[in-house]
């Protein structure tokens, strides 16, 4: 199955899901979009370029993962993740970008916030050609969120985001490393890798989700061959049927790099 293949069959999907999709897939030299430009709530995706960003002052030398960072009783938020519930004062940042990517923790989201800067981190996205992402709010402000202030990225913007850190020298070698350890680790599985047998494939995604959005966004490798995807979906009536999209890309995903194993086989 080619991946213009696969997009045919994508825009099938779409039609019968009441809500407004986007994605961006590449795979080698070829690539299929729909909507990527759209500009769409990424819920807990944004996480990912939060931690290049990090990634990135640590090289250089502005942060260091192994730097402690204050944890304050009133940093502690609801939603995902497990500092709400621990005792810690402190934690490195390295150990907070874990807790971030891999539970999804928006406490430690919001720590590493406020270690960087909200300013720091747009001057940042856009430093490196995420030219429509943008951090609104921090994680769990409701309030904000009530007001129609939301954070914005676009399926563009993450399938760039990932293929950046991947395929060039945007990150140091060591960074790099963090960067895959960190997301391989990852433990919300139930979307694009939901149909993926993780001992064949490499995974290294990050999810995403508030009511009406289910995102999830991600590389996978299987031998020489990876796959980038960003899938967005918004405004939908029934979360189940964006995450029963994103489970199909993810499904046709892997079908393609074991078939393309196959055929050097």
């Amino acid at each position: 199955m080619s991946l213009q293949k696969l997009h045919q069959q994508l825009v099938e999907e779409i039609a019968d899901i009441d809500g407004r999709i986007s994605y961006f897939i590449s795979f080698d030299e070829e690539e299929v979009r729909f909507h990527e430009h759209a500009l769409t709530s990424p819920a807990s995706t944004i996480k990912v370029p939060i931690m290049v960003e990090a990634l990135r002052l640590c090289d250089q030398g502005r942060l260091s993962l192994k730097q402690q960072v204050e944890i304050k009783v009133s940093d502690r938020v609801g939603g995902s993740g497990v500092l709400k519930g621990m005792d810690l004062t402190s934690l490195t940042l390295r150990d907070l970008l874990t807790l971030m990517i891999v539970v999804s923790d928006n406490t430690a989201t919001n720590i590493v916030i406020d270690l960087i800067g909200m300013e720091q981190l747009n001057v940042g996205f856009r430093q490196i050609g995420l030219t429509s992402t943008a951090l609104k709010r921090k994680m769990m402000d409701l309030e904000k969120l009530h007001h129609g202030i939301d954070t914005v990225t676009t399926a563009n913007d993450l399938h760039h985001c990932l293929k950046l850190v991947n395929e060039t020298a945007l990150l140091s070698e060591d960074s790099k490393r963090v960067f895959c350890e960190i997301m391989k680790a990852q433990q919300f599985q139930h979307k694009l890798p939901f149909y993926m047998d993780e001992q064949k494939l490499i995974v290294m995604n990050k999810t995403g989700s508030i009511t009406g959005v289910e995102n999830d966004c991600g590389i996978f490798q299987i031998g020489d061959r990876t796959v980038y995807a960003a899938v967005l979906c918004q405004q939908l009536q029934s979360e189940q049927d964006g995450i029963r999209f994103i489970q199909l890309v993810g499904k046709k995903i892997s079908s393609l790099l074991e078939e393309e194993i196959k055929k050097k086989n």
